[in-house]
């Protein structure tokens, strides 16, 4: 997809999505009354019916039964969980994350990974790395989780891929962020790729539409998703939407932030006229081919803990 930005274009894929939750996003006057319970969000039976159904699948394994394996180059890649790796019991922040679209494409492993220092390594699925393009609501966002931002709901939209280190501990590794509050700014100081932009949700009926420009030119996307029904969960599923860290660099130093919140109810859906310019801008080739795409009406209270060196286990 090539778009007047020198990104690239697809027109409308076959893809992965959900019904959004009525009120989530900035919606317009004609936005329908909300209902009593949203199509597509899943309640908690439901997801523990998803967590049963791979488990099942995957009862062969000698694999413990609540993690999701990754294969990659023949060989057992890692590990990944349907649910929070580790409790966040002192949060520094909390957040809902709201009307968040996945839309995620494979590159050559070696790509990707000349874009991240030598440590972590870019995690793999089946041979290849996976770079993702989120766009979702920021909303309700408490520092230690109780002291409200200035502005507490705004959009935000990152580029990302998952890494590892040696010790098998996995999380997102973000090439850029773009946010529409200049106050989230301030992660720079742990390295987090923060930059201020014009971005925007709107929802057109059934329909979500996503857009944003980065402040002073640069990069930009627009593209909208169709939800559809809600996904019994495959292993693809959970590895790409589920990880409980974040890793980020500062002045040479890894550092590992834990993230907390339920598992991410999903669903299938179509992705209408997607263009963007993120990928490229990140150091990226185009992307090539249609991209698998998840919708989620939400999770929260999303709790972010206190980011630390990521030394290995065991070292103190």
């Amino acid at each position: 997809m090539t778009s007047p930005h020198s990104g690239a274009r697809h027109r409308r894929p076959k893809m992965v999505a959900a019904s959004p939750m009525s009120g989530v996003v900035q919606r317009s006057s004609a936005a329908s009354a909300t209902p009593a319970r949203p199509a597509g969000l899943l309640d908690r039976t439901a997801l523990v019916g998803q967590k049963a159904a791979s488990e099942r699948r995957r009862t062969d394994s000698s694999t413990p039964s609540r993690w999701v394996t990754g294969q990659a180059e023949g060989h057992l890649a890692g590990v990944t969980s349907l649910s929070a790796e580790q409790p966040v019991t002192v949060p520094m922040m909390t957040a809902r994350w709201l009307s968040q679209t996945f839309v995620h494409w494979p590159y050559p492993p070696e790509e990707v990974q000349a874009l991240l220092p030598g440590r972590p390594s870019v995690w793999t699925f089946r041979n290849a790395a996976w770079v993702g393009v989120t766009p979702f609501l920021m909303a309700s966002v408490k520092v230690l989780g109780v002291v409200p931002l200035p502005v507490s709901t705004f959009t935000e939209t990152n580029v990302r891929t998952s890494a590892r280190l040696p010790d098998g501990r996995n999380g997102l590794w973000f090439l850029s962020i773009d946010v529409s509050n200049p106050v989230m700014l301030a992660a720079r100081v742990i390295g987090a790729p923060y930059h201020v932009g014009n971005l925007k949700i709107r929802t057109d009926g059934p329909v979500i539409h996503y857009t944003g420009e980065r402040r002073g030119g640069g990069p930009r996307y627009r593209f909208a998703v169709r939800p559809g029904a809600p996904v019994e969960v495959t292993e693809l599923d959970v590895w790409l939407t589920s990880r409980w860290r974040s890793f980020t660099q500062r002045a040479g130093v890894l550092l590992d932030t834990p993230v907390e919140h339920e598992p991410w109810p999903l669903a299938r859906g179509t992705i209408i006229d997607l263009q963007e310019t993120l990928a490229t801008c990140a150091g990226l080739s185009a992307p090539v081919g249609e991209p698998v795409v998840h919708f989620s009406s939400g999770v929260g209270p999303v709790r972010l803990g206190a980011t630390r060196p990521a030394r290995a286990r065991g070292h103190r």
